[in-house]
């Protein structure tokens, strides 16, 4: 005689899908995934997860549904998109975050670091100054701006405001706007240091 194993009742599944079935992150989301959960089951962890501050939770789950249900992946974007109106504290601008990781690179030998601000990048409207000030002044390679650049006006001000030791270009001289030694020029009659051409 064969027998089809019995799926877990629904109870079962809630039961196990609840952050006090484990304190251990891990061992709570293969308690949980073992019942064979339906998909409210599994948002409902995700919600209980953010609202409690057990963030790694609903991070793993809705990473790894996300990539083969819509619904999830929707989820994903309402909880972690900027633009969302969904909040949680399990993600935040944190810039110790963005310090942590350029030490990191830092203490693995990174020699320079190109730091490009995605926000900024292609605008034109300048380099984002307090995130390249914030990680030049904490760490001991030289920080090559990216991301924003439009006028001289803008590589003035992250080469002293940002203090950046270096600034990339490309939106201002591929549109035909300047030229690399009119740049240079204009920097040279704020005060900063470059090589005229």
């Amino acid at each position: 005689v064969v027998t089809k194993k019995k799926p877990a009742s629904s109870s079962s599944s809630t039961s196990a899908c609840s952050l006090a079935s484990s304190a251990d992150d891990l061992a709570l989301i293969k308690g949980c995934l073992a019942t064979k959960p339906q998909a409210e089951v599994i948002k409902s962890l995700v919600e209980e997860s953010f609202a409690n501050n057990r963030c790694n939770v609903g991070k793993r789950l809705l990473s790894s549904y996300g990539r083969r249900d819509a619904q999830f992946a929707y989820m994903y974007g309402q909880y972690f998109d900027a633009n969302s109106s969904q909040t949680t504290t399990c993600e935040t601008k944190d810039q110790d975050k963005a310090i942590y990781w350029y030490e990191k690179a830092v203490e693995l030998g990174a020699g320079e670091i190109v730091l490009n601000s995605i926000d900024a990048d292609g605008t034109k409207e300048g380099y984002e100054l307090n995130l390249t000030k914030m990680i030049a002044e904490s760490v001991p390679v030289p920080v090559i701006a990216s991301g924003g650049g439009g006028t001289p006006s803008h590589l003035a001000d992250v080469l002293t405001k940002g203090k950046a030791d270096a600034a990339l270009i490309a939106s201002m001289v591929h549109s035909g706007a300047y030229t690399v030694s009119s740049i240079k020029n204009e920097l040279s009659k704020e005060g900063i240091p470059v090589r005229l051409v």
